[in-house]
C-alpha cells in the first residue's frame, strides 16, 4: 500500500472498513479487533521505553549514591539561588541547601568507606595487603 497507488489503496481500505461497519451486527467485535490491530501496529512501529527501576530517594544503592540524591541537592541549590527579593526566605533556603549538601557529602563519604572496606575484605586472610599492594602498584593478576 505504498508508492503511487497510495490514494487508491487508501480509498479501497476506506470502502472495505465502511462495508464491514454497515454489514455487521456486532459492533463491539469490530471495535475490539480494530483496537487489537492498532495496538499491534503501534507496538511494531514505535520504540518502547525501558522500564525504569525506582530507588529510594536519597538512599545508597549497592554502595553507590543514586542520582536522585544529587538531583535533590541541586533542587535545593536552585531554589536558594532563585530567591532574590526576600532576605529571610533566602537565608532559610540557604540553610536548607547547606544542610542537604552536608548530608549528601556525608553519604558519599560513607559510601566510599564502605566500598573500600568491601574491597579490602575480598583479600586473602594470609596476607591482607596483597591485593591492595598489587592494586596500588599497578600489578595485574595472572
Amino acid at each position: 500500500m505504498c508508492g503511487l497507488r497510495w490514494g487508491e489503496d487508501n480509498r479501497a481500505l476506506d470502502d472495505y472498513i465502511s462495508l464491514r461497519i454497515t454489514t455487521t451486527e456486532d459492533m463491539e467485535d469490530i471495535v475490539s479487533k480494530f483496537s487489537e490491530a492498532l495496538q499491534v501496529a503501534c507496538d511494531k512501529s514505535f520504540k518502547k521505553a525501558r522500564p525504569q527501576t525506582k530507588t529510594q530517594n536519597g538512599a545508597l544503592a549497592d554502595g553507590k549514591l543514586n542520582n536522585s540524591a544529587r538531583k535533590r541537592v541541586n533542587a535545593f541549590r536552585m531554589k536558594y539561588q532563585r530567591t532574590k527579593n526576600n532576605n529571610n526566605t533566602r537565608e532559610q533556603r540557604k540553610m536548607e541547601y547547606q544542610a542537604e549538601k552536608f548530608q549528601y557529602r556525608a553519604r558519599i563519604k560513607n559510601a566510599k568507606i564502605q566500598s573500600w572496606k568491601q574491597y579490602c575484605s575480598k583479600t586473602l586472610t594470609t596476607n591482607p595487603w596483597n591485593t591492595v599492594h598489587k592494586s596500588a602498584a599497578g600489578i595485574s593478576k595472572q
